[in-house]
C-alpha cells in the first residue's frame, strides 16, 4: 500500500487519540489532504493546401499523454489501521484521437 507520509510519528492508539480531532481549511489547503492531480493533455494540428481552393487538415489529441497514475484520497482517520495510506488507485488510460478534414 502506498503511504503518503510517515505514520510512525503519530499516536494512533484509540485510548490516547480522538478520532475527530482534525482541523481543516479546505478553501486554503485542500491540496494537503491528498496528492495533487497532474495531467498533461497535448494536441497538434497540421494544415496543407492541396490545390487553390482545397485544404487538408490533420489533428491529433492526446489525453493523459504521459499516462500518469492518479492516487485516491489519503485516509486521515488517526484510529484507522490504514492511516496515511492512499485509498485506491484511480487512473484514466492514455487516449489518442486522430481526425482529418478536407475543405473546398
Amino acid at each position: 500500500m502506498y503511504k503518503e507520509f510517515n505514520t510512525s510519528c503519530f499516536v494512533t492508539a484509540s485510548a490516547q487519540q480522538l478520532a475527530n480531532n482534525l482541523i481543516t481549511l479546505p478553501s486554503r489547503f485542500s491540496y494537503v489532504r491528498g496528492p495533487a492531480l497532474t495531467v498533461a493533455d497535448l494536441s497538434g494540428i497540421k494544415r496543407f493546401r492541396v490545390a487553390e481552393k482545397v485544404k487538408l487538415e490533420f489533428r491529433m489529441e492526446f489525453l493523459n499523454a504521459f499516462n500518469q497514475v492518479w492516487l485516491g484520497g489519503i485516509n486521515t482517520t488517526p484510529t484507522s489501521a490504514a492511516f496515511g495510506q492512499a485509498a485506491t488507485e484511480q487512473s484514466a488510460p492514455r487516449r489518442v484521437y486522430w481526425s482529418g478534414r478536407v475543405s473546398f
